[in-house]
This record gives structure tokens, C-alpha cells and sequence, in this order.
């Protein structure tokens, strides 16, 4: 951030064709997890119509607060893990 304010100062830096390229990362970045996201929903039907517009949501919040939701996953899978939730117990295995 100081180096953007620096470079704008010093005319160093165009503040459009910066903006411009951090645009394009952001809007690439959602494309590619948006991709992924419904090529999995696809084939898999285990996901309801709410958990998926929060994870479009998430896409487009992801390239400024990644860090974060990593984090909060994080912790909140460890906290559930602790109290007994275990969302992979749902599946039944079959024995070859």
C-alpha cells in the first residue's frame, strides 16, 4: 500500500492501469474458483442451493481477505471437529 501511494506521488505509478490490472486479477481469480465451484456442484449433489451462493460469495471476496477465511475455516473446522461434528461420517464406506 505505501509503495502504490508512493509510486502514485511520484508519478511513478498510472492509478488506472494499476486499478485496471487489479481488476483483471480479481475478476480472473473469481472465474477460475466460479469454474471449479460448478463443475463440482455438477456431478455432485450434495450441496444445497444456500451453501452455494455462499461460496460464490466467498469467490468474489477470496483475492482481499483470503488469509482470513483460511483462518476462520480453520478454526471453525477444529471447533467442530471438538465437539463431535464430523461431516465426513456421512458418507458409509463399502468394503470391497
Amino acid at each position: 500500500v505505501i509503495l502504490v501511494v508512493w509510486g502514485a506521488l511520484a508519478k511513478i505509478l498510472d492509478l488506472n492501469t494499476f486499478f485496471a490490472f487489479i481488476a483483471l486479477m480479481v475478476l480472473s481469480q473469481v472465474l477460475v474458483s466460479l469454474l471449479s465451484i460448478f463443475a463440482f456442484i455438477r456431478d455432485q449433489k450434495v450441496f444445497n442451493l444456500r451453501y452455494v451462493f455462499y461460496l460464490v460469495v466467498l469467490s468474489f471476496l477470496e483475492f482481499f481477505c483470503y488469509r482470513w477465511i483460511l483462518a476462520i475455516a480453520k478454526v471453525s473446522g477444529f471447533y467442530s471437529y471438538f465437539r463431535g461434528v464430523r461431516t465426513y461420517d456421512q458418507y458409509e464406506r463399502v468394503s470391497p
